[in-house]
C-alpha cells in the first residue's frame, strides 16, 4: 500500500496543476485483491464518459475485457 501513496500524491498534484486548463481528473479506486471491485470501479468510470483513461492493469484477464470496452 505504501508503494501506491507516492504515485497517487503525484496524480493529485498534477490534477491541481492542470485544472486551470479545463482538465478534470477523477480517481476511481478498487480493492487490489478483488477483481469484481476492479471491474465495478471501471464501470463507474465509464459512466463519466471520460476523454482519456490512465489505469493500473492489476488483473490481466479483466483488463483485456475493459480495454475492449
Amino acid at each position: 500500500m505504501l508503494f501506491w501513496k507516492s504515485p497517487y500524491l503525484g496524480v493529485l498534484k498534477t490534477a491541481d496543476e492542470v485544472k486551470s486548463f479545463g482538465v478534470q481528473v477523477n480517481s476511481f479506486t478498487f480493492n487490489r485483491s478483488d477483481s469484481d471491485s476492479y471491474l465495478a470501479a471501471f464501470k463507474a468510470l465509464l459512466k463519466t464518459q471520460p476523454s482519456a483513461v490512465i489505469m493500473v492493469p492489476n488483473f490481466s484477464e479483466e483488463t483485456t475485457q475493459i480495454i475492449n470496452q
